[in-house]
């Protein structure tokens, strides 16, 4: 049996800092064991290698943002069908990409709701 447990929360709230035990900008907390550290499996969303690929595609992401969430979220939904291992931590739950996208001007396919039931 694969559990898949999913840290969520508002940009900015610790969940990488929970998870990996660094923040957003790359911060380290020495003193602080993240679940990371504990040995589990975390896996958090590549978004930074994500802007590097649409930006040598040629794609402005200031200009298209839903090119990007769209990435985003189909790479986040590859990375719940991929979780393998006994227990697994997630950076971020598939709904919390539509609250992000929202701010961007994303809409998501009709079937946004099934594939997050589904994961």
């Amino acid at each position: 049996m694969v559990y898949k447990y999913i840290v969520d929360g508002a940009p900015g709230s610790g969940k990488t800092t929970l998870l990996i035990g660094t923040d957003q900008d790359g911060y380290c907390y020495s003193n602080f064991s993240s679940i990371r550290a504990r040995g589990f499996n975390v896996i958090t969303p590549p978004i930074a290698s994500l802007i590097r690929e649409l930006t040598k595609e040629g794609i402005d992401i200031q200009q298209y943002p839903d090119k990007l969430m769209k990435r985003i979220f189909n790479n986040a939904v590859d990375f719940y069908h991929k979780a393998e291992l006994p227990i697994n931590f997630f950076d971020r739950g598939l709904p919390g990409y539509r609250v992000i996208g929202d701010k961007l001007g994303w809409l998501p396919d009709k079937n946004f709701v099934e594939i997050c039931k589904s994961n």
